[in-house]
């Protein structure tokens, strides 16, 4: 990208109107182009994973330019169009979805091009590409990460030393509203989600 980069530029990129919009599911079209523009624009082609301070992280990004976004949501677009450059996919990706893809990242390239033929052959559901690719056994179900990310945080009790909070420094309180606001957005989607598929969703 052309000079350095400010939040407004960043927002004035083309970005799909599916991200701008908190708890819209986003298409692996709309995720691939997501991905598109942070690897390609924002960072130029190559994308620095090691931890060292750079001037637009995919969590700054999230926090000054797709704020109705969550970073796993960032993240997993970043990963779709990574895994769809690599393997010499681009949009209109049909029968491909986000999953099938993140299925497969165990395996080399041409292992993966050869299940994702069969995706869009056979119509290969995420399930049956797993068991296909032998990420699970024949039978055996994934569990949904919602369903052990929710296993593990009932596991502690969140009001537990609650009033050591009141002694966070003013960027400790920050990054901890930061991280809950995000859970609520990702839990504001799961629920909308569920209440698609099973009509209601119970609160107690």
């Amino acid at each position: 990208m052309n000079g350095t980069p400010t939040p407004g530029k960043l927002r004035a990129l083309p970005w799909p109107k599916a991200i701008r919009h908190s708890g819209q599911q986003l298409t692996i079209d709309d995720s691939y182009e997501v991905g598109r523009l942070i690897v390609e624009v924002i960072y130029g082609g190559v994308r620095n994973t090691r931890k060292s301070r750079k001037q637009w992280s995919l969590r700054r990004i999230q926090q000054d330019v797709l704020v109705e976004a969550s970073f796993a949501t960032l993240a997993r677009c970043v990963q779709t169009y990574e895994a769809c450059r690599a393997l010499g996919l681009e949009p209109p990706l049909g029968d491909v979805r986000v999953g099938h893809l993140l299925s497969l990242t165990h395996l080399n390239l041409r292992r993966q091009r050869q299940m994702i033929q069969r995706v869009e052959g056979q119509g290969l559901s995420i399930e049956a590409l797993r068991a296909a690719a032998g990420r699970t056994g024949p039978g055996r179900r994934r569990k949904p990460g919602i369903v052990k990310a929710v296993g593990s945080l009932s596991k502690y009790d969140l009001m537990d030393g609650i009033e050591q909070c009141e002694n966070f420094s003013p960027s400790e309180r920050r990054k901890l509203a930061q991280s809950i606001g995000e859970l609520r957005k990702q839990l504001a989607q799961v629920e909308k989600r569920l209440s698609r598929s099973n009509g209601s969703v119970v609160h107690k």
